[in-house]
């Protein structure tokens, strides 16, 4: 048996014009949606997936419609600094408008195969895993993946051995967490620069 589909009709962060927020997060119609917008001049979000042949850095571009696939690390630059694999396909759009640039993600809650979300670091000098955290995001939701996430990243930040690497000795930039509202200053300085 077949159930058609919904509509998503609770989504109420517009993406541009005056009401529009810089960043917003939302729970609608078991989906997560995070959307940003920046000025023309500010520095653009890149997206970057990391593959079995390495870091795969998508094309910057007026409009982007990209599918991330479960289970594949990936990062948006300034926008979170930990890579996160997720239990669930995610949609990234970004496309530019008069004033600047809009971004979405949506990721489905839906799938039962979705109860967490892993954040982790690799050493930007030979790849090496450094430190991962798993989020049981299916019980905790939005608000919990975030809080976890905030949480995972001071923990990162503040132990010099997680940041680390065993294998090449190479140190860990600080990382930062979704929101820059959080952000303390040594956050806020990563978030800028990476």
């Amino acid at each position: 048996m077949t159930t058609k589909s919904q509509p998503v009709t609770n989504y109420r962060i517009p993406l541009v014009g005056p009401e529009a927020p810089d960043r917003a997060w939302q729970e609608a119609s078991r989906n997560y949606i995070w959307s940003a917008r920046h000025a023309a001049n500010a520095t653009r979000y890149g997206v970057v997936e990391l593959l079995p042949e390495g870091v795969v850095r998508l094309p910057e571009r007026g409009r982007i419609f990209h599918a991330i696939p479960a289970g594949r690390a990936h990062r948006i630059e300034h926008a979170f600094g930990f890579w996160r694999t997720c239990g669930a396909d995610a949609l990234y759009i970004a496309s530019d408008y008069d004033e600047g640039v809009a971004y979405m993600m949506v990721i489905s809650t839906a799938p039962e195969s979705y109860t967490t979300d892993t954040l982790h670091w690799t050493c930007p000098g030979c790849g090496a895993t450094l430190h991962s955290v798993e989020v049981p995001t299916r019980r905790l939701h939005l608000a919990g993946l975030t809080e976890r996430a905030l949480a995972a990243v001071r923990a990162f930040n503040a132990d010099a051995a997680l940041r680390t690497c065993a294998q090449c000795a190479t140190v860990h930039p600080p990382a930062y967490g979704f929101e820059p509202a959080d952000d303390n200053d040594e956050e806020r300085a990563a978030r800028a620069s990476w």
